[in-house]
C-alpha cells in the first residue's frame, strides 16, 4: 500500500487523524504532538517498523531525516 493511497496531499485535519487511527492499514497512528486541526507529523507502524513522516508543500508527505528504512 502507498502513502498515497492512505494520506491526501496536505497535512491531516483532526478528523482525517482519527479516521486513520481507526483504520487497519496500520497498527499504530500517532503525531509528535497533540493532534491538531493540521498535523504535519505522523508516526506510523506497521509489523513492527516505523515510519516518521513530515508534510511539506514542497515535498509532501516524506520520512523525517533518521528514521527507519
Amino acid at each position: 500500500m502507498a502513502l498515497k493511497d492512505v494520506l491526501p496531499d496536505r497535512p491531516l485535519t483532526f478528523d482525517e487523524f482519527q479516521d486513520l487511527q481507526s483504520q487497519n492499514a496500520f497498527d499504530s497512528v500517532m503525531t509528535l504532538d497533540t493532534p491538531s486541526v493540521h498535523n504535519e507529523y505522523l508516526i506510523l507502524e506497521k509489523d513492527d517498523t516505523e515510519y516518521v513522516l513530515h508534510h511539506t508543500d514542497e515535498k509532501g508527505w516524506h520520512r523525517c531525516e533518521g528514521s527507519e528504512e
